[in-house]
């Protein structure tokens, strides 16, 4: 069985069913040819249906722990016959689930991340769990072609997806040439701010290598240390082109001094110092600049804000007069991003003067609304009066009465023998009837 080839292995097997693209079985049978008998731990997040930790339990026969983590509940129904297999429920982004992960092991010589394939949860994942790979151990990425699909927070060009985030991962592999002004966290700083996340910079020091495949990414972690490059080793005793092969145009050697009576006499002279990449600080483009994905975003947010800043006359015309404006010895991205931020927070006021326009439209909509009620409610009055004196110039009679009975009213309240609340009543009703003919009466009673 040890000879088997991991697709072999998914072709005999007939347990739970398990869903890899074929290539990513290739690329395994790659990478981990030499752990096949070593006594490894392994932890996948998302599992699905479970079979893929049936099969890594075949494929690694000496491996002691297998732990598969998944946030459908339904995964807490598997069960396996294989003691080394175990199966935790719950979001491997929260602090609960790290921590029962925890209790099986602290180190995993071993991770995979096939879980929801959304580049927020793949660089958290990576934050929370790239630190609890064994020095000397593996990380996995799978499906990360969902990085540059907008439905899974990517696209191509996209400044804080997966694969940004990993392209960024291969440039720690060579942090020590980056020069002066750099450090890895500054570097990753956009991520941390855009996904509310924190990075240990001193794990993600330890990156020995960032390996790319069609939709996987597999990062090694290293055994001690930083990845350096290493001494340079000189061979050879004939110098016909280059009289010393270290002294190249850019390059220093500083206070090294070579043993050339050793190499003369055909010896491997070693030197423990890399080319030297002191004095780019000033380098526009180096590590001191701004990341690229920061400016991307800040473009992007321009455009989001109603600034296409390839056709604003203020941006275009920076963008083309910067190198006239700021000599060539000053970097002039920091002079860029400050025109960008100057235009973001003009947007941004005017997207607050427009927010307070459309409140007062708002209001004034509502103001409309009541006076349209209390039109229609008018007119119904109106209407109402219509129909009454209509009625009262079809039967004169009936006009007749209602003043008969008006006047009556009237001069009841003026009886004295009756009592104040009596007389009240009857001065409400009459004008409840007749009101503006009341208050006509009433204000030349009042006057009388």
């Amino acid at each position: 069985m040890k000879n088997d080839s991991l697709y072999d292995l998914y072709l005999e097997h007939e347990g739970k069913v398990s869903d890899k693209w074929h290539s990513y079985l290739e690329i395994y049978d790659e990478q981990f040819a030499s752990l096949r008998e070593s006594p490894i731990r392994l932890l996948e997040i998302g599992i699905q249906n479970g079979g893929s930790l049936e099969i890594w339990s075949r494929y690694f026969p000496n491996g002691s722990l297998f732990v598969g983590c998944d946030i459908d509940p339904k995964c807490s129904g598997l069960r396996y016959d294989d003691d080394r297999i175990h199966v935790i429920i719950g979001d491997a982004n929260t602090d609960e689930t790290q921590n029962e992960i925890r209790q099986n092991s602290d180190m995993y010589d071993l991770i995979a991340d096939d879980g929801s394939h959304r580049s927020s949860d793949i660089i958290t994942t990576f934050s929370r769990y790239f630190s609890m790979v064994q020095p000397g151990g593996t990380y996995v990425i799978e499906d990360l072609h969902c990085s540059y699909w907008e439905a899974w927070q990517g696209g191509l060009n996209a400044p804080y997806s997966a694969m940004s985030f990993l392209r960024r991962l291969a440039d720690v592999v060579n942090a020590e040439h980056w020069g002066d002004g750099g450090d890895i966290r500054s570097q990753l700083k956009g991520f941390e701010r855009h996904w509310n996340l924190t990075l240990d910079e001193h794990h993600i020091a330890l990156i020995q290598s960032v390996s790319f495949h069609n939709s996987v990414c597999i990062i090694r972690k290293s055994v001690s240390g930083p990845p350096r490059v290493g001494s340079r080793v000189v061979a050879g005793q004939e110098r016909m082109v280059a009289d010393d092969p270290l002294l190249r145009s850019g390059h220093e050697v500083g206070a090294i001094k070579l043993d050339l009576d050793k190499r003369l006499l055909g010896e491997a002279a070693v030197v423990d110092r890399p080319p030297s990449s002191m004095g780019e600080g000033a380098n526009p483009w180096g590590a001191g600049a701004e990341p690229m994905e920061e400016v991307a975003s800040t473009i992007g947010e321009l455009r989001l804000a109603g600034y296409d800043p390839f056709k604003t006359s203020d941006f275009v015309s920076t963008i083309k007069d910067v190198r006239a404006l700021y000599p060539e010895e000053q970097n002039p991205i920091p002079h860029l991003l400050d025109d960008a931020v100057m235009l973001r927070e003009r947007a941004e006021v005017q997207a607050t003067k427009i927010s307070e326009l459309q409140q007062v439209q708002g209001e004034l909509i509502g103001d409309a609304s009541k006076l349209r009620e209390l039109t229609e409610t008018q007119e119904k009055k109106i209407s109402e009066l219509r129909l009454s004196y209509e009625r009262i110039a079809r039967n004169p009679l009936l006009g007749f009465f209602l003043w008969l009975k008006f006047m009556v009213l009237s001069m009841l309240l003026r009886i004295p023998f009756l009592s104040s609340s009596s007389r009240e009543k009857m001065r409400r009703s009459a004008e409840k009837r007749a009101p503006q003919r009341f208050r006509a009466k009433s204000e030349t009673a009042n006057s009388d």
